[in-house]
């Protein structure tokens, strides 16, 4: 598989296996045998592919990718925004766009990504579960038996009930 244009130059050359659409060519998110790549990554030697791996998924202009089951997030150039040390990096919800849930020895947490590809802890990598809530689009956070909303940067009850309703 590959992108040709009208006029029948080649755009991003015939050798690859699957090619996920995007608008912009450069950031076509491209599969090698079972590797996956960016173009953007590859394009001075897009037919062997170098930066490469088991999976990428795109988050707003960043990239969560999987290599030997540890996450990281590389931006469009594959700088490396967060290392990669997560046992699991996944977007959060949608209104949240930039928002990430991570986790790391079972527990999860939120960071944030800026407009300037820095790092922010939303809610720290330190509870059982993470979700937001369909009635009223508020976080709620799990730990052991307790359920809290989580509510400028701690749970709102700290966590002192089994369930909570707002």
């Amino acid at each position: 598989i590959g992108i040709i244009d009208k006029d029948g130059q080649t755009i991003i050359p015939i050798c690859f296996d699957n090619i996920l659409y995007n608008k912009k060519y450069h950031l076509q998110v491209v599969k090698k045998g079972s590797k996956w790549s960016v173009f953007n990554w590859i394009k001075e030697n897009p037919c062997e592919p170098t930066i490469h791996f088991d999976d990428i998924r795109q988050l707003s202009s960043f990239y969560i990718c999987r290599n030997d089951n540890k996450y990281g997030i590389l931006d469009t150039a594959a700088n490396e925004i967060a290392p990669f040390e997560y046992d699991y990096l996944d977007p959060f919800f949608y209104s949240f766009t930039d928002g990430v849930i991570a986790a790391k020895n079972k527990k999860v947490g939120l960071l944030r990504i800026d407009s300037s590809g820095i790092i922010h802890t939303r809610i720290p990598i330190a509870y059982d579960d993470i979700w937001v809530e369909q009635e009223t689009f508020k976080i709620k956070v799990k730990s052991g038996s307790k359920t809290d909303y989580y509510f400028i940067d701690a749970p709102l009850f700290d966590l002192a009930y089994n369930e909570v309703q707002y």
